[in-house]
């Protein structure tokens, strides 16, 4: 029976989405990427928005939800925020925000730890955070919410699409052999998706996991691991 490979890749949407690994990639001296800072206009709540960055088509949509919802004809000023894939970045971002007094600020962060300090700032200042799409390792207490996915259940989705398909092609019984692809190393979407696919891969006792790589969330550095991986022999394509 011939061995195959399968590439479990997942992209970070509130659905299946790559995994965790990876380093920052941006340059921690550049400043900062906002959008154009609003005036303070009476009447408007002034809301600062952090993203993570633009590594993925997702990434994109999800930030143009923000721009098109908090809208002056919504009676909203929003002060948008790239972290360009840096958490020192987002971080530094924070205090600007507070500095800048603004009502609301919703953080969309790339790792979970490190945000103690600046969390606690924003709630001394009075300004009330909302965490949206991954987790921060920070009591409850000091933000308001978070908006997010159940992660390991996503995992646990991929598996179920592969078993799936597997069986669809008559091969569930065949020796299958998985490379798995990252994303960013502590990001809790990374870690829930982790855990999810790898307790699945346990229930099937022909499943294999041969490699697991950095993939940082994007589609280009997800395809170079693959090539590298092939090129160096070290998996067959079939």
């Amino acid at each position: 029976m011939k061995k195959r490979i399968v590439a479990v890749t997942c992209v970070l949407m509130f659905c299946l989405g790559l995994i965790g690994c990876g380093t920052e990639r941006a340059d921690k001296t550049q400043q900062l990427i906002r959008g154009a800072a609003p005036g303070y206009n009476d009447g408007l709540i002034r809301v600062g928005m952090i993203q993570t960055g633009k590594e993925s088509d997702w990434r994109d949509a999800n930030t143009n939800d923000y721009l098109n919802t908090f809208t002056k004809e919504r009676d909203y000023d929003l002060i948008y925020i790239d972290g360009n894939s840096s958490s020192e970045r987002q971080v530094k971002a924070m205090y600007d925000l507070i500095q800048q007094k603004v009502d609301y600020i919703i953080l969309q962060p790339i790792v979970e730890t490190g945000w103690e300090d600046a969390i606690h700032a924003a709630k001394e200042a009075g300004i009330p955070v909302i965490v949206a799409d991954r987790k921060i390792a920070v009591d409850e207490t000091e933000y308001v919410s978070w908006i997010g996915s159940d992660f390991e259940e996503e995992g646990r989705k991929a598996v179920t699409w592969l078993d799936q398909y597997l069986t669809e092609q008559g091969r569930e019984n065949e020796t299958i052999h998985i490379v798995l692809l990252e994303g960013t190393e502590g990001a809790t979407a990374a870690i829930g998706r982790t855990n999810g696919i790898l307790h699945g891969v346990e229930e099937h006792p022909n499943w294999t996991i041969v490699d697991r790589g950095c993939a940082n969330f994007t589609q280009g550095e997800g395809q170079t691991y693959m090539e590298n991986l092939l090129s160096k022999g070290t998996v067959k394509g079939y």
